[in-house]
């Protein structure tokens, strides 16, 4: 979990946390998606699209 795209992390999701996404960037060449993290983290940010699992 990032506070902007390609930032510095300040929070890590897992098992049993969820994200919800508000949205999806395609800048600088990779998708970044902003969304809101519950659990551990708490708050808005951005995580790398592609790193979301079922």
């Amino acid at each position: 979990m990032r506070h902007t795209r390609g930032g510095a992390a300040f929070g890590y999701l897992g098992k049993p946390q969820t994200f919800t996404v508000q949205g999806v960037d395609a800048e600088f060449g990779s998708e970044w998606v902003y969304g809101f993290a519950y659990g551990d983290v708490n708050a808005h940010g951005y995580v790398q699209n592609g790193w979301f699992c079922l």
